[in-house]
């Protein structure tokens, strides 16, 4: 059965022999070619161009993909169709479409003395401008053919003498500001308490500038990027290694300690105090990190520059728990947060605050035993206070009278200044009567 039916795919006479079949619609593409002088289209209006433009096409992928035999490739050289040239026939040729957009864009740059811009507005100048970039990019990524690289020559469009004029007067701009300003644009306004357009100017040129040092490093700039920066007096490379501008930082905060007689606050109106209280910040995170070399922890000690949170309180922090403590001794209880004096729940939130500090262990020990003090007790303290003599008399109570037990147990917790809530107190007194 099986030699049958290679028999029938194999013969002449019916017209099923592969290279047979082939080399007719061949001719057949041979023919509309040479009668209509152009390569056959996508036409659903006409099948049987439709038909050849999709057999042309399935033996153009197989020309590029080398799955033609020999035999196939000299009947196709024989009537004259030759893949690799592209420029013979259609619109829909590959490099035709390229080189009349090439030309569109070089009429464009002649009749407007400028590149095509991204102008949303008009869409052909729009694609136009898409269309550049996209040359630029494969120019410079070397995806061009010297046949493509010798047409854009012809048209005078060359990529890498090519500077944006945006991109120049960026530049402009910054050599501007450095020669008005005697320094490098900065982007510091976000430690200002009123922001002006001065400061966002600076810092948008402070981020093109950037933007310019990162391209260089990449090695994405031309030369003749790389000249016209040279021209403006434009460096990019830091003058001062980093550790340089650390201890610069540094010594500018030991000056400050040793004139003020303090360490730089976050809520100085003075900005230069508020940048040196965040650079500290900053060396201090780096220290509770090991970031700090040991270069820099002597130097920091040489310059008695103390960075434990240990050595001393702030004062506001000192006021605050001063404040509570004054109003549990005046009012025998724990400030409210469902109070309507707005002063009590502030030092509520206060309170909660230092407590959710202490659960993570952020006070220091000079904090804690400050705490201890003035008497104000959180919920661990509550077993060490609670003395054997009161459980006991609880407990014994509880045995005759359970809701008399509770009100003795919430009075003691009262004495003692304990701040605790409802639902705390309840549990508590679970505990204390079940063990």
């Amino acid at each position: 059965m099986f030699d049958r039916i290679k028999k029938i795919f194999n013969t002449k006479e019916d017209g099923r022999d592969g290279f047979t079949k082939w080399s007719k619609r061949i001719l057949e593409i041979s023919e509309f070619i040479s009668k209509n002088n152009r390569l056959p289209k996508a036409n659903k209006n006409d099948k049987n161009e439709y038909n050849l433009y999709q057999s042309y096409s399935a033996n153009r992928r197989k020309f590029f993909s080398k799955e033609l035999s020999n035999k196939q490739l000299i009947f196709l050289r024989k009537h004259k169709i030759d893949f690799e040239d592209l420029s013979s026939f259609s619109g829909r040729d590959g490099y035709t479409r390229w080189s009349n957009r090439i030309k569109e864009i070089s009429a464009f740059i002649s009749k407007n003395n400028r590149l095509p811009k991204a102008n949303k507005n008009d869409k052909n100048e729009y694609n136009l401008y898409q269309n550049y970039c996209a040359n630029k990019r494969k120019f410079y990524a070397k995806e061009l053919s010297p046949k493509q690289q010798r047409f854009l020559e012809q048209h005078n469009i060359i990529f890498e003498n090519n500077i944006s004029d945006r991109w120049k007067n960026k530049v402009l701009e910054i050599e501007d500001f450095i020669k008005s300003n005697g320094k490098n644009p900065k982007t510091h306004y976000a430690f200002k308490k009123s922001i002006t357009d001065e400061d966002i100017y600076q810092h948008k040129l402070y981020h093109a500038l950037a933007q310019i040092k990162r391209a260089k490093e990449k090695g994405k700039l031309s030369d003749t990027q790389l000249e016209f920066l040279e021209q403006h007096n434009i460096i990019l490379e830091n003058n001062t290694s980093i550790l340089d501008r650390w201890k610069n930082k540094v010594l500018e905060i030991s000056d400050f300690i040793i004139t003020n007689e303090r360490y730089p606050k976050s809520s100085s109106k003075d900005i230069s105090e508020e940048k040196l209280y965040h650079a500290l910040a900053r060396i201090r995170r780096a220290k509770e990190k090991g970031k700090l070399s040991d270069t820099q922890l002597e130097f920091l000690e040489q310059h008695n520059i103390i960075l434990e949170n240990n050595t001393s309180i702030s004062d506001r922090w000192k006021n605050k728990v001063l404040e509570i403590s004054d109003f549990i001794i005046t009012n025998e209880r724990y400030p409210k947060s469902s109070s309507k004096d707005i002063r009590e729940e502030k030092l509520y939130h206060a309170l909660a605050r230092i407590r959710r500090a202490k659960e993570k262990g952020k006070l220091s020990d000079t904090q804690l035993e400050f705490l201890e003090q003035k008497n104000i007790v959180f919920k661990e303290k509550f077993n060490r206070k609670l003395n054997k003599e009161d459980i006991l008399e609880i407990k014994r109570i509880y045995n005759d009278n359970p809701f008399m037990a509770f009100n003795v147990f919430k009075e003691i917790l009262r004495t003692k200044n304990y701040m605790i809530n409802k639902k705390e107190i309840k549990i508590l007194f679970e505990e204390i009567i079940n063990n």
